[in-house]
């Protein structure tokens, strides 16, 4: 196990061009077959909310929180990520916010206020690839089945 996270070094490559070695500090090989077991147990312990679902696969996670009221689904949604943002900080893990999607999916055309992950808004969508599924806000699947004809 020692050799595996240990002593490791990586370079980039661009071209014809190669950079210096620089060591690891954190993480395991990209690519690798017990990365993500050695990924799943060192999140083992990712807190979670009560009304809120938590679907983890790898370093994927979606939040889910559900109710009839946009308002209260998002309190739940922000409470869940407050503390995620916690747990992220407390273990040094580098989250993107960026690259994350709050989606609202409901059949109505109301939204459900925009959410934070620690300072920085999630950007709203209205479909998020999710595991390699496209998920729609209507659930309707056009965009997945578009994707797939593609």
């Amino acid at each position: 196990m020692s050799s595996y996270l240990c002593d490791r070094t990586f370079q980039v490559k661009l071209r014809d061009a190669r950079s210096s070695l620089y060591t690891c500090l954190a993480g395991v090989p990209q690519g690798s077959v017990l990365g993500p077991v050695l990924y799943n147990i060192f999140t083992s312990d990712l807190p979670q909310s009560p009304k809120v679902a938590v679907a983890t696969f790898a370093d994927d996670a979606a939040f889910l929180a559900c109710s009839r009221d946009p308002k209260q689904a998002s309190t739940l949604l922000q409470s869940q990520l407050n503390i995620t943002h916690d747990w992220l900080t407390k273990w040094r893990i580098k989250a993107s916010a960026p690259k994350s999607h709050h989606i609202t999916f409901a059949l109505r055309l109301e939204t459900c206020p925009s959410v934070n992950l620690g300072r920085d808004k999630l950007p709203q969508s209205t479909c998020v690839k999710y595991l390699g599924f496209y998920l729609d806000r209507r659930m309707t699947w056009k965009d997945h089945i578009k994707n797939l004809v593609a």
